[in-house]
C-alpha cells in the first residue's frame, strides 16, 4: 500500500503554516504532504483530484480521495493527543456545515494570510513528516 499523502495549497501562508503545525503533532510519520500544483505527484494518485487549489485533498493511498472537512477529519486520525477524538466528535456536524465553514476560510485564507511566489514545500515530489523542523534531518 502506499502511504497516503495531504495535498495542500503551497503557495497558501495559511497551508503552509499547516505543515509545520502537522510536523509537530504527527503520531508517526504515516503520510506525505504534497503541493497542489505539483504535477508530478497529483499524477501519482490513480484516481482524479480536484484541480482547484481551494481545498486539502487527502488520498488514502487506495482507492479513496477526500476533500474540504473530510480531508481535515482524515488528517486528525493521524495526530497525537486530543485531535482524533475531536475529528470524531466533529465528524458528527453535517458535512455540509461543516464544509461551508472550511470554504469560508478557502476564500478568504489570502486576504488573511497571504499568497507566497513560490511554492513553501521542498522541490522533491512530496515531503514526509518524518522531517522534524529541529531534528537536522
Amino acid at each position: 500500500m502506499s502511504k497516503p499523502i495531504l495535498f495542500i495549497d503551497g503557495y497558501c501562508v495559511l497551508c503552509n503554516g499547516l505543515v509545520t503545525w502537522l510536523s509537530k503533532r504527527v503520531k508517526a510519520p504515516s503520510f506525505t504532504i504534497a503541493s497542489l500544483q505539483n504535477e508530478e505527484a497529483v499524477a501519482s494518485v490513480p484516481h482524479t483530484i480536484p484541480s482547484d487549489n481551494s481545498t486539502l485533498v487527502w488520498w488514502d493511498g487506495k482507492d479513496t480521495v477526500l476533500v474540504k472537512s473530510n480531508a481535515v477529519l482524515a488528517v486528525s486520525q493521524h495526530l497525537k493527543g486530543a485531535y482524533p477524538a475531536l475529528g470524531k466528535i466533529a465528524s458528527a456536524i453535517p458535512r455540509t456545515v461543516r464544509d461551508t465553514l472550511y470554504m469560508w476560510v478557502s476564500r478568504n485564507r489570502y486576504r488573511w494570510f497571504g499568497k507566497k511566489d513560490a511554492c513553501g514545500l521542498p522541490n522533491t515530489m512530496m515531503r514526509s513528516l518524518e522531517w522534524q523542523p529541529n531534528s537536522g534531518k
